[in-house]
C-alpha cells in the first residue's frame, strides 16, 4: 500500500462541468484514488471554468489553468513546485490542451528540474492522430517515467513509431483499459416507470425494435455507416426500428447526419436526446434493446461509450480491429461486422432482433468481463503503478 504521506497530482485540462469522455474519465479516475487513498494527498490540477479566469479550490481539486500554453505550464509548474507531490498523473489529450505544445513538454520539465518526482502519462489516444500529433506526444512518452495507454494497439503503433527507442518504451508502457463514465443505477433503486415512458415515447408499437447509438458524432464513428444499414432495414420492408442517438450534437457532422436522415425519409425512426445528464443517459441505455456502435477503427477498450454499454449489458454490435481486446470476442459477449458492408450490418441487427435467446447470450458473456473494466480493478493497476514507481525511486 501507498504510504500515507505520499502524494499524488492529477493533470487534465477536462473536467466536469467540462462535457466529454476526457473529463468524465478524470473524475472517475480522482474519486477512485480519493476512495483508495489518503484523501488529502490527492491533488487534481484543471482549467478554470469560466472567463473570469478565478483560482479556485474545491477540496483538493484546483481551477488554475486558464491556458495550457508557456503561461499556463510555468503556473502549473508552480502549483507543484508548491505541493511537492510524488507522482504527477498527466491525461492527453483533453479539449482544452487545444493546440498547444507546451503541455507536452511538462514531464520534459520534471525531468529536468525535479528528477525525483515520478510522471505518467495516461494516453487515450495515439494511433488515430496524425504524424504531428504523434510527434508531439512522442516527447511526453520519452520523458514520463511511465505511460498508459487505453488500448493495446497504442503500445503496438508506439514502438513502431519510436523504435530506436524501442527497449527502453517496452517496459513503461502499460495497458490499463478505459473505465465506463457512465454506470447504471443499482438494480433495486431503477425506476421502471421512466423506462418505460421513453419506450413509449419512441416506438410507434410493442413490435419496435431500438437500437442506439451513444457518444460523440464525429469522423470515424462510423454514423454514415449506421444510418445507410437503417435506410436499408427500412427499405426492405422492417419498419420496426428505431435508431436512438443520445447525446447532444452539433456541428458540420450533426448538419450531414440531419442531411441523409431528410434525404431517405427517416425521421420517423430516429430520435436525438439532447444533452444528458448522466443518469438520464443511463436510462436511455436502459430503454434500449441493443447497442451499435460501428468503429471505422475497430471495437476498441478506448472507448468509454463501449465501456459504458458493456456495463449496462446491451447487446452490441460494433466493428473487426486489427488489434481486438482479449476480453471482447465475436459471438460470445460482441457482435463484429466489416467496417462499410452495409448490408451485413443490416443482417446482423435483423438478426439480433430476432433471436431473444442471442441477446440473453451476449448479456451474459458481458458479466464474465465486467470485473476487468471496473474502475476498482482500473484503480488497482493505476495504485500498484504508482507503488512501482516510488519503490524504484527509493534506490
Amino acid at each position: 500500500m501507498i504510504k500515507s504521506d505520499k502524494k499524488i497530482c492529477l493533470v487534465s485540462g477536462d473536467y466536469p462541468p467540462c462535457r466529454g469522455g476526457l473529463a468524465d474519465y478524470t473524475k472517475c479516475l480522482y474519486d477512485e484514488l480519493i476512495k483508495n487513498l489518503n484523501p488529502e494527498n490527492v491533488y487534481l490540477v484543471t482549467s478554470t471554468e469560466d472567463d473570469m479566469r478565478v483560482e479556485l479550490k474545491e477540496k483538493n481539486i484546483f481551477k488554475i489553468i486558464p491556458r495550457w500554453n508557456f503561461g499556463g505550464i510555468i503556473k502549473l509548474f508552480n502549483f507543484i513546485r508548491k505541493i511537492k507531490p510524488d507522482i504527477v498523473h498527466i491525461q492527453y489529450p483533453t479539449q482544452n490542451y487545444k493546440r498547444d505544445l507546451a503541455v507536452d513538454f511538462f514531464p520534459f520539465i520534471l525531468k529536468l528540474t525535479r528528477p525525483k518526482v515520478g510522471t505518467i502519462s495516461t494516453l487515450h489516444e495515439f494511433s488515430n492522430r496524425s504524424l504531428l500529433g504523434k510527434l508531439r506526444l512522442s516527447i511526453s512518452i520519452l520523458f514520463s517515467s511511465r505511460i498508459i495507454v487505453v488500448s493495446k494497439l497504442y503500445k503496438k503503433d508506439i514502438l513502431k513509431f519510436l523504435w530506436p527507442f524501442r527497449l527502453l518504451l517496452e517496459s513503461k508502457i502499460i495497458y490499463i483499459p478505459d473505465g465506463a463514465n457512465i454506470l447504471p443505477p443499482e438494480k433495486d433503486v431503477i425506476d421502471l416507470r421512466i423506462i418505460q415512458e421513453i419506450k413509449e415515447r419512441i416506438k410507434t408499437n410493442n413490435n419496435d425494435f431500438i437500437i442506439c447509438f451513444f457518444g460523440s458524432i464525429r469522423l470515424g464513428k462510423g454514423i454514415e455507416f449506421l444510418l445507410n444499414a437503417l435506410d436499408l432495414l427500412i427499405k426492405n420492408g422492417h419498419s420496426n426500428f428505431k435508431l436512438l442517438f443520445i447525446g447532444q450534437f452539433g456541428g458540420d457532422i450533426y448538419k450531414r447526419i440531419r442531411e441523409i436522415i431528410e434525404l431517405n425519409h427517416l425521421e420517423k425512426h430516429v430520435h436525438f436526446t439532447g444533452y444528458c445528464s448522466p443518469t438520464e443517459v443511463s436510462y436511455y441505455l436502459l430503454s434500449s434493446d441493443a447497442c451499435v456502435l460501428p468503429f471505422e477503427d475497430g471495437v476498441s477498450t478506448k472507448r468509454g461509450s463501449l465501456m459504458a454499454a458493456i456495463f449496462h449489458k446491451l447487446p452490441i454490435i460494433s466493428t473487426f480491429s486489427k488489434n481486438p481486446p482479449d476480453e471482447l470476442i465475436n459471438e460470445e459477449n460482441i457482435l463484429l461486422v466489416n467496417y462499410g458492408n452495409v448490408k451485413e450490418l443490416k443482417e446482423t441487427i435483423i438478426r439480433l432482433s430476432k433471436k431473444e435467446d442471442l441477446r440473453s447470450k451476449l448479456r451474459e458473456g458481458l458479466v464474465k468481463i465486467l470485473d476487468s473494466f471496473s474502475w476498482q480493478t482500473i484503480t488497482n493497476k493505476t495504485i500498484g503503478l504508482y507503488q512501482d514507481i516510488l519503490s524504484k525511486s527509493k534506490n
